[in-house]
């Protein structure tokens, strides 16, 4: 988070790729949709 409440895009990315780097880890075997939205 930035002081003025504002998220850089790359910043949103970072998280989303973090977070999305573990929900496929987790679910690699349940779902492939995690894999394939996070090459969006």
């Amino acid at each position: 988070m930035t002081p003025g409440g504002r998220v850089s895009a790359a910043g949103i990315r970072d998280a989303f790729e973090r977070v999305g780097a573990e929900t496929c880890t987790r679910n690699a075997d349940t779902s492939g949709r995690t894999t394939d939205t996070r090459h969006l």
